[in-house]
């Protein structure tokens, strides 16, 4: 059985429809029995969901939780109106609620990168940033899903992740009624109500949304084609001509010669 197979490996003898997931199977059939036990709504949102999991899972967003004491103990204290430290930048104006943050914030601006990667030229001035890096050459993802076993090198790119299952979508545009899982995604959609393009090339009039818009367009200015087809090398400058291409070409799949390389040792600073 093939991988793709395997995943709907669930096949209702009913209708024929297919599941990947034992309970979403179990569930379905309930339907077919009329022997259907849970359905429920979100008594804060008011979300339906038929599955006890799902509604568990769900119910995390509406509680505020925290993987840092000191930020729960912030947290607390705003409640209380106890809050003892509060501070901005002095170069850039971005505001702190911990003098930790701060301090490590401020390392940007004197430009000490103190954290060198010793697999690439790259170097950090925050070790939390250091070790995230360390990931990319390790390949350690330790934040887990604990609905469907996806694994991340980033505890925020989970919680992004586990969004897809709750349907949880907090940021919301002030613009029309569209909502998104995450900032940067609502961020990309309020230029278009905007119209603005902070990304300007520097050889012609023209802007852009997004940075890599921008980068793929300085290929035409520079000559670059740095996307190949693996088939017949043929080079283009856009990805997208590259893709395109690649569907209509008829060379032969190139054979691999190459030997897995080594990596060296990588540690992560504590």
């Amino acid at each position: 059985m093939s991988q793709v197979e395997n995943l709907w490996r669930y096949t209702c003898g009913e209708c024929g429809k297919t599941f990947s997931q034992l309970r979403n199977f179990k569930y379905h059939m309930s339907i077919h029995r009329g022997t259907r036990e849970f359905a429920a709504t979100c008594t804060v949102c008011g979300k339906y969901f038929n599955d006890r999991g799902y509604l568990s899972s769900h119910m995390k967003i509406h509680r505020k939780t925290f993987s840092q004491l000191r930020n729960f103990k912030y947290h607390v204290s705003i409640h209380r109106g106890t809050r003892e430290f509060a501070a901005t930048c002095t170069v850039c104006g971005k505001y702190f609620n911990d003098r930790g943050y701060l301090s490590s914030h401020m390392k940007i601006h004197r430009n000490r990168k103190e954290y060198k990667c010793t697999l690439c030229p790259k170097s950090f001035n925050q070790r939390v940033a250091y070790n995230m890096h360390v990931r990319i050459h390790t390949g350690v993802k330790p934040h887990v899903c604990e609905e469907c076993g996806k694994a991340f090198s980033r505890k925020m790119l989970l919680k992004q992740h586990q969004r897809t299952h709750s349907g949880e979508r907090p940021y919301a545009c002030p613009h029309c009624d569209k909502r998104f899982a995450d900032r940067s995604n609502m961020t990309l959609h309020l230029r278009l109500h905007t119209g603005v393009k902070p990304f300007s090339c520097t050889l012609c009039p023209k802007s852009f949304t997004k940075k890599h818009h921008l980068k793929s367009h300085l290929n035409f200015h520079t000559g670059s084609k740095p996307y190949s087809c693996p088939r017949c090398k043929l080079a283009f400058t856009q990805s997208s001509n590259m893709r395109t291409h690649l569907k209509k070409c008829r060379a032969p799949e190139p054979v691999s010669t190459e030997t897995p390389q080594q990596t060296g040792d990588v540690t992560v600073q504590t």
